[in-house]
């Protein structure tokens, strides 16, 4: 109301006013971050400097193109060039994923540090000077310490593997013997199941099968000789009451204790 009639408007009044909206501009950073100058220079990464020669054709081209070795080196440069730009290093930080990195992380580790705890700023200075932006790329601390840990764990497996093969081995043998298959019977139909009589309704010219000579007969019970009707028409005879103290019939107990003679 106050701004449809020309008023100014206070930050402490309650309501929406034209200042609502005026935010104080973040300094948080979303999407792809540059690598901090500090790490980059500590573990001997380039910055970034120069594209690279625009004469190479595009990613998607390649496919239908036949291009030299040397437009095919620059092409795979190009795939993680816009990656290379937004961290301001010369070639693209990524995760241990080709087998060119597979092999040199083992190289290195074997060569520098022999099985023991490795010194990872160290580990990862020796590996930027072997990266050439299309097989083997830059990596931090970080990355070569997680590879590590999954390296271990994986090798740690395939050892158990190997330690327990003779075992597994030979319990696959037992398991898969053909001493331990059985030939289940065949299954037979609901309806050629012959029907278990008892024996004294089976008429002596029939031939009895084996397998009713084994089974046992059931028991028919009689049917009952009174009818529903009858049942519902009958009537008892009560038993007459005894006292609850003397137990005779026909004392007066029998109704109130107090009136036995006994207890007078």
């Amino acid at each position: 109301m106050r701004a449809h009639c020309g008023m100014a408007a206070f930050e402490s009044h309650p309501g929406f006013h034209g200042k609502a909206l005026s935010f104080v501009a973040t300094k948080e950073s979303f999407g792809i971050l540059r690598i901090p100058e500090q790490l980059r220079l500590s573990v001997g990464m380039e910055a970034f400097r120069t594209a690279i020669s625009p004469t190479c054709p595009p990613i998607s081209e390649i496919s239908a193109l036949l291009v030299l070795p040397s437009a095919e080196h620059n092409a795979r440069q190009n795939k993680h060039h816009h990656l290379a730009k937004l961290q301001g290093t010369q070639f693209a930080v990524l995760p241990v994923h080709t087998r060119q990195e597979t092999a040199l992380y083992k190289n290195l580790q074997r060569r520098l540090f022999n099985g023991q705890e490795p010194d990872w700023i160290m580990f990862a200075q020796q590996w930027s000077t072997h990266c050439n932006g299309y097989s083997i790329f830059y990596k931090t601390p970080e990355h070569l310490q997680a590879h590590d840990q999954q390296w271990t764990h994986q090798s740690k497996f395939s050892n158990t593997l190997k330690v327990n093969h003779e075992v597994v081995q030979v319990v696959r043998k037992n398991l898969q013997s053909k001493k331990r298959r059985v030939n289940a019977p065949a299954a037979k139909s609901f309806m050629s199941i012959p029907p278990v009589l008892p024996t004294a309704l089976i008429a002596p010219s029939i031939s009895i099968s084996p397998v009713l000579q084994n089974t046992v007969p059931r028991l028919i019970l009689p049917l009952p000789t009174t009818s529903f009707s009858q049942l519902l028409t009958r009537t008892t005879t009560r038993r007459p009451k005894s006292c609850f103290h003397c137990g005779k019939v026909g004392c007066p107990g029998a109704h109130t204790r107090a009136n036995c003679p006994t207890l007078s």
